[in-house]
């Protein structure tokens, strides 16, 4: 924890929780996507089942980043100055807090008692949301980045770039895949 003169620097707290989320949601969606595109690669598939254990976490730190920035700006108590801030257009926030929100139902069914009780296929439905989320939390670390410098945080645009390419890669892939099966004749 950074301090300065004995205090805390929630500043900092709030850049680096937010550091460690956004590394972790990118984990957490690039090992996916890198399995799509590569599935044969071994030992992507070993690390493929992380992914529950780094949303959970992913969804902690965001937790903590939220909370430092509402202690940063001294509204942690007041529940509607803390909605104001949320959903304001102030540093992306309400990007952030969307992302945030959409994490949530994730982070509270990523268990195996979870996906028993809603069904696979509906558990893996709603789990589709962490593309949405991931979304809104890069545009929130832009437009925040932009704000505070007036510069585009390259890394963040170009993680945002080889997302979309990268799925747009995978759905051609099962496009070409499923016009391959229907056109091929059955002998």
């Amino acid at each position: 924890m950074s301090t300065t003169g004995g205090s805390t620097d929630w500043g900092n707290v709030v850049r680096e929780t937010g550091r460690l989320t956004w590394y972790l949601l990118l984990f957490t969606i690039f090992i996916s996507l890198i399995h799509k595109m590569i599935p044969t690669v071994w030992q992507i598939n070993n690390i493929v089942d992380l992914r529950k254990h780094t949303g959970i976490f992913c969804w902690i730190l965001a937790l903590a980043h939220a909370s430092a920035e509402m202690v940063k700006r001294g509204i942690s108590t007041d529940l509607s100055a803390i909605v104001n801030a949320s959903f304001s257009k102030d540093h992306g926030m309400v990007f952030g807090a969307v992302s945030f929100l959409i994490m949530l139902p994730l982070f509270l069914t990523s268990t195996n008692f979870a996906v028993r009780k809603m069904g696979y296929v509906a558990w893996k439905r709603l789990h589709r949301l962490t593309h949405v989320a991931f979304v809104l939390a890069a545009v929130h670390i832009l437009i925040a980045i932009y704000q505070s410098t007036g510069e585009i945080f390259l890394r963040t645009a170009g993680a945002l770039t080889f997302y979309v390419v990268g799925y747009l890669i995978v759905f051609w892939k099962h496009a070409q895949e499923r016009k391959h099966t229907v056109t091929t004749p059955i002998t």
